[in-house]
């Protein structure tokens, strides 16, 4: 009767010693679940980064025959149809004599840039060539003969929590993107913001200028993504580094 009993709490001992009980006791404690980020409501700050872009204008997109013959007699770097490719001082590209880079090609260069948000004014501040973006946000008016500028006037409204930035006044010195397209003073962009989530944006961008093109067109949805801790660095484009600007323009900055 005594070895009956010994024997049953022999059993009950190494039923408890290998019961998942006891193995919870010794396992790691689970790791919290990270809490997913709020979608900030009506605020893009901070600086944002994206894939670059050559082209912004589709094969789809007839252009009016000046513009189409201004395009075809453009030297770059990158291959467009049947253009040949140049990599020496007959590229026209007008940013490799320091003209500023413009919208909305700037959005897609290796460089990021910064949006700040200010009482009736946003401030977009992009990397390449440290150019600065007014985008009057109290109420005015969009100009109806604006004095034509490099950046144009930029003129924002909210569209629920989607940042609408309409931007007439161009000059028409600068490419649409990096393969030359080029526009005219008549150039209307309208940019819509929108915020996927915490740290993901979609940038789409219509473009109408009926004097360079024969239809208006949207670009994108575009993805970028929020990068916390990086710095806006410093990238200017002088006369004595234009002949290394190109290189410098490749190599974007203010990273941690």
């Amino acid at each position: 009767m005594r070895n009956h009993w010994m024997g049953s709490a022999m059993l009950l001992v190494a039923a408890l010693a290998f019961s998942p009980a006891v193995f919870s006791q010794s396992a790691p404690p689970a790791q919290p679940v990270k809490a997913k980020q709020e979608i900030p409501v009506r605020d893009f700050s901070g600086v944002w980064y994206g894939p670059m872009e050559l082209n912004m204008v589709p094969e789809s997109v007839p252009m009016q025959p000046w513009a189409e013959a201004k395009f075809n007699a453009e030297k770059t770097e990158y291959p467009v149809g049947n253009r040949p490719t140049v990599k020496d001082n007959s590229n026209t590209d007008p940013i490799l004599h320091c003209d500023p880079v413009g919208i909305p090609r700037i959005y897609w260069s290796i460089h990021p840039f910064e949006i700040i948000q200010l009482s009736g004014r946003i401030l977009i501040y992009y990397e390449e060539f440290r150019e600065v973006r007014d985008v009057w946000m109290d109420g005015r008016p969009i100009p109806q003969d604006p004095e034509p500028t490099w950046l144009g006037t930029s003129i924002g409204h909210w569209d629920g929590n989607d940042l609408v930035i309409d931007t007439v006044g161009f000059n028409d010195k600068t490419w649409l993107d990096s393969v030359g397209h080029p526009h005219t003073k008549d150039l209307h962009l309208t940019e819509r913001f929108h915020r996927v989530d915490h740290d993901t944006m979609q940038i789409s961008i219509t473009f109408d200028d009926p004097k360079a093109y024969k239809t208006s067109w949207t670009y994108g949805p575009r993805t970028i993504q929020l990068k916390p801790g990086w710095e806006i660095g410093e990238l200017f484009c002088t006369i004595e580094d234009e002949k290394n600007f190109e290189k410098s323009i490749m190599n974007p900055s203010g990273k941690p």
